[in-house]
């Protein structure tokens, strides 16, 4: 399937009034690139150079910290993988990407970003990356203040069960606040065990 394709389809209900050649201007400045599994995408303490949008493959956004790194952010097939306050502000961030699965990506320099952005569709898809980002992130704090450990794993059973099945157990317990071992009894007692 050509990138625009994926692009559109990935946001044919956010994005529905930007045709296909939006979507192949956006594909047209695009490299796509591959990653093995736990590959660095971006380096903690280094700017945000690209935006990556997730053709194949999982990632994750993570936090390093002097006992540990945190998982902030999951990525999957159809999103983007970016660390967004870095590429906005061109300063480095203590956030790192990376690949947990074997990664295809159709990655945009910030440059040729900046460069779509200047086009009245470009606009459109900037509104559309900075939205779906945004009420992403929201949607996570508000389940990270408002339900339990518990509760937010049944609601990634739920509404991503490939998640749960295409990554590591300490990542999952890092995004869900949790310890792996907490986790553990979690998953037991939600499968009924």
């Amino acid at each position: 399937m050509h990138l625009e394709s994926q692009l559109r389809r990935a946001f044919h209900l956010s994005a529905p009034e930007i045709p296909e050649e939006g979507w192949a201007s956006f594909a047209e400045r695009a490299v796509v690139q591959a990653y093995e599994k736990n590959q660095i995408l971006k380096k903690e303490g280094a700017p945000e150079r690209f935006l990556h949008f997730i053709l194949e493959g999982s990632a994750g956004v993570f936090l390093e910290t002097a006992h540990q790194d945190i998982c902030i952010d999951l990525c999957f097939e159809g999103e983007f993988l970016v660390d967004y306050l870095s590429l906005l502000t061109r300063q480095p961030t203590q956030l790192y990407t990376k690949s947990l699965e074997p990664l295809r990506v159709a990655t945009l320099s910030r440059d040729h970003l900046m460069e779509l952005y200047t086009t009245p569709l470009g606009e459109k898809i900037r509104v559309i990356v900075a939205e779906s980002l945004f009420i992403h992130k929201q949607q996570q704090q508000v389940e990270l203040l408002s339900l339990t450990a518990e509760q937010r794993y049944r609601k990634m059973l739920d509404e991503h069960p490939e998640w749960v099945s295409r990554t590591a157990q300490i990542h999952l317990a890092s995004l869900l606040g949790v310890t792996p071992e907490s986790l553990s009894r979690i998953r037991k007692k939600v499968s009924g065990n």
